[in-house]
Parts: C-alpha cells; sequence; structure tokens
C-alpha cells in the first residue's frame, strides 16, 4: 500500500492555479497497476493545462474583440465631427480658423490613435485631449481651459489609448453645452500606495445622482446620450483589468463632476511588446 500512499499523497499536495502550470506528480514504478494509474493521471494533467490555456486565448481574444468594438465606436465619431467642423468653417470662409484647426488637427493624428496597441503613454492621452478641446473650441466658438497636474514619474505609465478623451468629450458636449465663458477641465494624476489615480474635474452642469448610478450600472437612457462615453470607458476598464481598474464619478448639479479613473496596482500592471499589440 506504499505506493497508493505516496500516490495519494502527492494528489493532495497540488495546488490548483490558473496562473501557473500543475505540476505533474513523480510516477510510481513499484508495481505495474500503480505506473498506470500515476501515468494516466499525469496525462490527465497535462490535459486540464491545455484546456486552462484554451479558455485563457479565447478569453483574451474575446475581449480583444470586445475592446475593438468598443474602441470603434470613438473613433470614427470624433474623426468624422471634426471633419465637418472643418467643411463648415471652409464653406462659412473661416479660412484662418480652419488652418488653425487643421494644425491642431494634424498635431492630434501624430498621436497614435488608429494604431493596433491599446496601451499608450499617459501624457500622449493627455496630449491628445489638449487637442482635442483646441478643436472643439471652433466648433463650439467657445475657449476652454485645460489644466494639467502630473508628476514627472507618472508621464509614462501605460494606460488604454482614448481613455480620457470620451470624459472630456462627456464634459464638453454635456457639462458645458450651456456654458458661455469660464469652462475649465482640469487633469490631476498622482498616486496613492500602489495605485494610480487619474481625476477628470469639470465646472459644468453637472448630474443627478440618477443620472451617474445609470451610467454606472450601463444603463442607457434612450432619451439622451448623456453619459455613453464614460458607459464606453467603464466597460474598457472592465475588459482590460477587471476589478483592478474602476471608474467612479462625483457630481453636483450645476457646480460641476468628477470622474476618477482608478489603476490598482499599476506599476505592475505593465504590458510587453506582444501583450501591447493583441
Amino acid at each position: 500500500t506504499n505506493s497508493l500512499t505516496r500516490f495519494s499523497r502527492h494528489i493532495k499536495s497540488l495546488q490548483p492555479d490558473i496562473n501557473n502550470d500543475i505540476t505533474e506528480i513523480p510516477v510510481q514504478e513499484d508495481y505495474a497497476e500503480i505506473n498506470i494509474i500515476t501515468e494516466r493521471f499525469n496525462k490527465m494533467l497535462v490535459r486540464i493545462q491545455e484546456l486552462i490555456q484554451n479558455i485563457k486565448t479565447n478569453e483574451r481574444k474575446k475581449r480583444k474583440v470586445e475592446f475593438d468594438f468598443l474602441q470603434a465606436q470613438i473613433e470614427p465619431h470624433f474623426l468624422r465631427n471634426t471633419l465637418l467642423t472643418l467643411k463648415s468653417l471652409i464653406a462659412l470662409g473661416e479660412s484662418r480658423k480652419a488652418m488653425s484647426m487643421l494644425d491642431d488637427f494634424n498635431a492630434l493624428l501624430k498621436i497614435p490613435m488608429m494604431v493596433e496597441k491599446q496601451f499608450v503613454p499617459v501624457y500622449e492621452e493627455v496630449e491628445l485631449v489638449m487637442h482635442y478641446m483646441a478643436i472643439m473650441e471652433y466648433r463650439f466658438d467657445k475657449r476652454f481651459l485645460l489644466q494639467i497636474h502630473m508628476p514627472e514619474e507618472i508621464k509614462h505609465v501605460l494606460v488604454p489609448r482614448m481613455i480620457l478623451q470620451p470624459v472630456a468629450a462627456n464634459a464638453l458636449f454635456h457639462g458645458f453645452a450651456e456654458k458661455e465663458d469660464n469652462a475649465i477641465i482640469t487633469i490631476t494624476a498622482y498616486e496613492q500606495e500602489e495605485d494610480l489615480y487619474i481625476v477628470i474635474n469639470d465646472n459644468g452642469e453637472g448630474m443627478t445622482e440618477e443620472q451617474i448610478q445609470m451610467v454606472l450600472a450601463g444603463k442607457r437612457n434612450v432619451n439622451s446620450h448623456h453619459g455613453v462615453g464614460l458607459q464606453n470607458v467603464k466597460s474598457r476598464l472592465q475588459l482590460i483589468y477587471g476589478d483592478r481598474a474602476r471608474l467612479e464619478i462625483k457630481s453636483t448639479v450645476n457646480v460641476g463632476t468628477e470622474v476618477t479613473l482608478v489603476f490598482a496596482g499599476y506599476r505592475s500592471v505593465y504590458f510587453n511588446d506582444e501583450e501591447n499589440q493583441t
């Protein structure tokens, strides 16, 4: 019975972990019957490992497809509206404004928006917001002020691309729709313990508690597009990071809105070139 006892002990010592390979147990060679059992058991472990890897690969591909779908909802909409604004300025004979806006648009296109990589340094995301707001100034024919507070050591942290622009767009289209002047967006990034916080504040019209809860719950009001961009951001964060990232919203009507992106343990959430592409 010693061979069976050792076999049983090895099985009990196995610690299932989907993030690590399952270690095969030593083959028992004392008796032919026990040898067959241990060999078959190890083959079963190998097959389980293959199935786990297949599930992880399929889930990664599924998340990539869902991410690309959500990403595709943002970029064409943004580019189309920008081109329509340029067309309008040219039609109105505002050639100087059109040229200035085109310069901002050209600078924005230098930022990798339509490439395969899902992640970019956070400073590139901030630059994108800066050029986006400059372009929107021509569309709304009003001035917007963007304030940035970000330590040097955080600027190169990788974040999903186009993750800040929808938040800024939500403030411009909804928060500042009725505001004629003194429209301010402030982006603050800081580290607290092991987490990265990116906070986007605006002094716009604000959101009701009901609107906030609808955004956080992923619900959409068919009569309003308020918060659609925020829902997109929330969905992409969940797809990429799971419970390691979250979106928080605080708002007061007629005072403003604060949207916070939290990346838990962000120093360990880096992506190599292969993962960055997929």
